[in-house]
């Protein structure tokens, strides 16, 4: 398999914003929640989204390796390109290319990011944030911010939670902007609990990920 970790323009965070006031749940439905929050003076809009998933920790970061699979459950992406990867140091970059749609460019990313686990919750991070890179002809280079968040629940659930920002750069329509900030969170929350059941993420064991061996009762209040 070939190598992905974070997200495309979407798959965004900004945690310090999640902390702030005005936040406004956007859509409620099927288990998955979208928040977001718009910037002050700003087109810009912070956004934060969970659902729960029946997956070992492995499984969801086999998911995220997978990058020949990427277009196929993160909403809006053409295809993912792997720059760089440093598995000792958990480390990637990549090249992400996003549809918009018409008639807005396209747009592409290079994002440099990793992951951790902490030792006593087992919670898994992905980070990851756009650098400077060479630009592709056909795309408008966008910037911005990506976290998830695995967080186990006991029982073979995971709660995963992704929330972030963007600038796309350039002129976007509002509809466009609210789509991606509410609805292409949401399709891709529910693509990932759909792919995220096939025996080869299920089967996955990733080198450096612990699996919690702790109660449900337990690992939540760990999280306290």
């Amino acid at each position: 398999m070939r190598t992905w970790l974070g997200g495309w323009l979407l798959l965004l965070i900004s945690s310090l914003g999640w902390a702030q006031t005005g936040w406004e749940l956007a859509k409620d439905d099927d288990g998955i929640q979208v928040w977001k929050h718009v910037r002050p003076g700003s087109h810009l809009a912070d956004f934060r989204a969970e659902v729960e998933v029946d997956s070992s920790l492995s499984g969801l970061l086999a998911l995220f390796y997978d990058a020949d699979a990427a277009p196929q459950w993160l909403d809006h992406t053409r295809r993912v390109e792997i720059l760089n990867r440093d598995d000792p140091k958990h480390s990637y970059t990549l090249h992400i290319e996003t549809t918009m749609p018409w008639p807005t460019a396209d747009r592409d990313a290079v994002v440099q990011g990793f992951w951790s686990q902490d030792a006593h919750t087992h919670i898994v991070y992905l980070h990851g944030h756009s650098i400077s890179y060479q630009e592709t002809p056909g795309y408008v280079r966008a910037s911005l911010q990506s976290d998830w968040t695995f967080i186990p629940m006991g029982m073979h659930k995971v709660k995963v939670v992704m929330s972030g920002y963007t600038d796309l750069q350039g002129h976007i329509p509002d509809w466009t902007v609210n789509m991606l900030i509410q609805e292409s969170p949401f399709a891709t929350l529910e693509n990932l609990r759909q792919r995220i059941q096939l025996p080869v993420y299920q089967s996955a064991h990733m080198e450096g990920v612990q699996e919690p061996d702790m109660p449900a009762h337990e690992t939540t209040a760990a999280l306290r």
